[in-house]
């Protein structure tokens, strides 16, 4: 697998490191083709298409969402305890958990808060994506 990592040829022009992004992707998942990437990216500023495929293959940044300030604030310890004994058996999957409960569980996001509101309309579940090593 760590032979999977490294470039099948040399890399010299916008092409070639296309070519082997596509080869890590297939073969070693995405973050060993982002990190291919960008410094392809990098190394040539001038081709789109590298640009594009680095910002596509760039590790996800938390953002922040606002809190509306009128709404209260819950304790959210039993999520996060439940959360973080699953988390290891479950990598890379979302979470939906209210209280000690686990509402959904699934790869995407979107259909796991769907899938806990229609479990239990009106709550707000904690959704968290589990780590993936």
């Amino acid at each position: 697998m760590a032979q999977d990592r490294l470039p099948a040829r040399t890399l010299e022009t916008p092409e070639d490191y296309r070519a082997e992004i596509v080869r890590l992707a297939e073969t070693s998942g995405p973050r060993a083709a982002g990190a291919l990437a960008a410094e392809g990216a990098k190394r040539f500023p001038e081709s789109e298409k590298l640009q594009r495929l680095a910002a596509v293959l760039a590790p996800s940044q938390p953002r922040y969402v606002p809190r509306d300030p009128n709404a209260p604030v819950r304790d959210r310890q039993k999520e996060l305890q439940l959360f973080w004994g699953l988390a290891e058996e479950h990598p890379g999957k979302w979470f939906a958990i209210f209280n000690d409960e686990v509402l959904a569980l699934g790869d995407d996001a979107r259909a796991v808060a769907d899938e806990a509101h229609a479990r239990r309309p009106g709550v707000a579940p904690f959704l968290v994506q589990a780590p993936d090593p």
